[in-house]
């Protein structure tokens, strides 16, 4: 029970963290691509990442706050946190 709780703490604080610094807009890199390929579902480069696709479409669907970005820059922060 108190790994639980530990386990509980570290998930929370890991997110709350990164929520502060969650970055308003587009990241260099494959950011642009996949957020595109994510919400036209379609496939993005190899290896096409399929489960974050179909993950960040229902996301951004589900909770239409802010821009498109910070949508899925949360849904990023939400699986690192739970890793």
């Amino acid at each position: 029970m108190k790994e639980t709780r530990v386990a509980l703490l570290i998930l929370l604080a890991s997110l709350v963290l990164y929520t502060v610094i969650l970055p308003r807009g587009l990241l260099p890199g494959d950011s642009g691509e996949l957020i595109a390929a994510s919400r036209s579902l379609s496939i993005a480069h190899p290896p096409g990442y399929p489960l974050y696709v179909l993950l960040g479409n229902v996301f951004s669907r589900l909770f239409a706050f802010g821009t498109v970005a910070v949508r899925y820059n949360l849904l990023s922060a939400i699986t690192v946190s739970l890793m």
